[in-house]
């Protein structure tokens, strides 16, 4: 049994282990187009599940620069 990963948890994981996910899915996504099964309803969730990590990554290294860097 898997466990899900929720976009709470995903969220509280650092950049380097959000893009280890993300290169998984893109393998996982690759795979599928070489194949020619883009119509496959796994290959249509794993795709969405990429854009939601991505996202995340993104957002995450937009709080990241807009944090005022404090020198004490």
């Amino acid at each position: 049994m898997k466990a899900q990963m929720t976009s709470k948890k995903l969220r509280k994981m650092s950049i380097k282990e959000l893009e280890s996910i993300a290169n998984v899915y893109a393998l996982k996504v690759s795979t599928f187009q070489k194949a020619g099964a883009t119509d496959d309803e796994d290959y249509k969730r794993i795709a969405g599940e990429l854009i939601h990590v991505v996202n995340i990554i993104d957002w995450k290294r937009e709080e990241k620069n807009n944090k005022p860097k404090i020198k004490y």
